[in-house]
């Protein structure tokens, strides 16, 4: 995506991303998108937009809630609830 600005949704993944330890370039290689360009919008603004504040909530809601379901399938071994989040996780990667 070449000289495109990022949307709501790539710049609350963006920050999610940069919160749960990931380097810039490692964002960047995730998303496609150039090293500066992370980091220009890492250190902008941008984040005090309410809308996307309200999306890193939700990002990091969901993936606290698959790291819960993560830990239960290993205590439990329970097959079903692993192919779920095995298809959640499929759809999440094509989301990102």
């Amino acid at each position: 995506m070449p000289g495109t600005k990022p949307t709501k949704g790539e710049l609350a993944r963006m920050k999610v991303m940069q919160e749960i330890g990931k380097s810039p370039t490692a964002i960047a290689r995730r998303m496609s998108r150039s090293h500066n360009t992370i980091l220009k919008y890492l250190r902008s603004e941008v984040f005090t937009d309410p809308d996307i504040s309200q999306m890193v909530a939700q990002i990091k809601e969901k993936e606290t809630a698959d790291l819960y379901l993560i830990g239960g399938n290993n205590r439990q071994k329970n097959p079903v609830a692993q192919v779920s989040l095995l298809r959640r996780q499929a759809g999440a990667k094509l989301l990102m």
